[in-house]
């Protein structure tokens, strides 16, 4: 008697329901090989963004307790984390007036302070013919004089919210004298102390005193 081929296998090659198992099995495969490289591609195009941003800063210009406004060289030295959502940005930093500022004011002296939070877009950059870019944040602040009422120690944590102005220069103005320039913006923040300690003198405490930071940008990591 003739040995028959079985009805599952032709030329050496299954053609049953395995069969098809085994193409969903290299289907899904594939489709997450593609989903992983495009994850990976979207991670280094976004990835960090180191931010050196030299300017000056000034505290009491709107409602000040004192005498004057002081105004001092100010060093800032942030990192933004980009994702795939345009609500979570996380970004840290510190800031540093290593020569100090003028008058006599504990609300900003030399010593350096660090940060850390999150980035949320105010206004969408087309909004505004891509010139300005607004942002909030809200961060965490750990620095001098810090830490609101029952603070005890010289360095103490309290929250900001910061609203920012960013105006491309670089990628708006300069783009013609070297890719290097897109690097380049310009920026202003305000800084809200939203728990402040009271006046040593006075007792009161000034919910709105804002602090003034302006200066020049320079971003190393992938840029629009």
């Amino acid at each position: 008697m003739a040995r028959t081929v079985p009805p599952t296998m032709r030329a050496g090659r299954w053609e049953g329901p395995s069969h098809g198992r085994g193409r969903l099995l290299t289907c899904v495969v594939a489709s997450l090989a593609c989903l992983t490289f495009r994850i990976e591609a979207q991670a280094v195009s976004r990835g960090p963004v180191f931010l050196l941003q030299p300017g000056f800063v000034t505290t009491d210009f709107m409602s000040s307790q004192s005498d004057a406004s002081s105004t001092g060289f100010n060093a800032r030295f942030a990192t933004l984390l980009r994702t795939g959502r345009s609500w979570l940005t996380p970004i840290a930093g510190a800031n540093v007036t290593p020569y100090g500022t003028t008058g006599f004011t504990t609300s900003h002296v030399n010593a350096p302070s660090v940060f850390a939070g999150n980035v949320f877009p105010l206004v969408p950059d087309s909004a505004l013919g891509g010139w300005i870019q607004l942002d909030v944040s809200v961060l965490w602040y750990y620095t001098y004089d810090g830490g609101g009422r029952h603070a005890s120690r010289l360095y103490g944590r309290d929250l900001y919210v910061e609203l920012a102005i960013t105006a491309p220069l670089g990628r708006k103005l300069l783009e013609g004298l070297g890719p290097n320039w897109r690097r380049l913006d310009g920026y202003l923040l305000f800084d809200q102390n939203l728990t402040p300690n009271p006046d040593p003198v006075s007792t009161r405490t000034d919910r709105f005193n804002p602090i003034a930071l302006f200066g020049m940008t320079f971003r190393i990591g992938q840029v629009p």
